[in-house]
C-alpha cells in the first residue's frame, strides 16, 4: 500500500517520500488509537490480563513501526506500559529485529 501511495504522490507532483511517510504515520496513529481504546479495557500487565497473548507479539513490531514513522507514542498510555513490560520478556528480546543475524551493526542491541 505504501508503495502505491508513493507512486500516486509522484504522479500528482508531490514528494513521494514525504507523502508516504505522512500517510503511514497518520494511519498507524489511527490504528494505535483504536487499539488503545480496546486494550485499556482488557489490559493487565499485557494486552489481555497478565498472560502474554498473540496480540502482544503483534503489538511489538507495531510499536516499532509507529516509532519509525514518527507517531507520538505519548498519546498511548496503556500501549506504552504494555510495550515496556514486553521489552523485559526474553522471547521478545531474542526475537526482536535488532538481535537478528542480518541486522546492520549500527542497529544491533
Amino acid at each position: 500500500m505504501l508503495k502505491q501511495i508513493k507512486q500516486f504522490a509522484k504522479e500528482v507532483g508531490k514528494d513521494p517520500e514525504v507523502e508516504g511517510r505522512e500517510w503511514q504515520r497518520r494511519n498507524m496513529a489511527e490504528g494505535m488509537r483504536a487499539y488503545e481504546a480496546i486494550v485499556a479495557k482488557s489490559a493487565g500487565r499485557y494486552s489481555v490480563g497478565d498472560t502474554i497473548t498473540m496480540a502482544d507479539f503483534c503489538l511489538v513490531p507495531t510499536i516499532d513501526g509507529a516509532v519509525r514513522f514518527g507517531v507520538d507514542m505519548g498519546e498511548f498510555e496503556t500501549i506504552g506500559r504494555i510495550g515496556r513490560a514486553l521489552e523485559e520478556v526474553e522471547a521478545v528480546k531474542k526475537g526482536g529485529w535488532r538481535t537478528q543475524g542480518d541486522t546492520p551493526e549500527e542497529f544491533r542491541c
